[in-house]
């Protein structure tokens, strides 16, 4: 919560923080999307999607729903969790 608050609109003004915090970013989606294409080849996971853009889309609604959050406290938010849930859900699993 404190980054969003006080780091985070700092990476506008400073472009050294800004590719930090970028490449953090993309090590972390390099990450998730590793795990979506596990989850693929295992079976449990569609596999349509292409893991780098499943990860990227997925890491960037996280992140907005988190600064809505920060803005807005209290605001709908168990229900926008959980429907961006179950919107990662039906993007990533196969009906069964």
């Amino acid at each position: 919560n404190r980054f969003y608050t006080e780091i985070h609109p700092l990476t506008h003004r400073d472009e050294e923080l800004r590719e930090r915090f970028d490449r953090l970013k993309r090590q972390g989606a390099e990450r998730m999307a590793t795990f979506i294409e596990l989850g693929q080849q295992s079976g449990h996971l569609r596999k349509e999607p292409d893991p780098t853009t499943a990860a990227v889309l997925m890491i960037n609604a996280l992140e907005l729903l988190g600064a809505h959050v920060l803005q807005r406290p209290g605001s709908e938010t168990e229900r926008m969790l959980h429907e961006l849930t179950d919107m990662f859900r039906r993007y990533l699993m196969e009906d069964r």
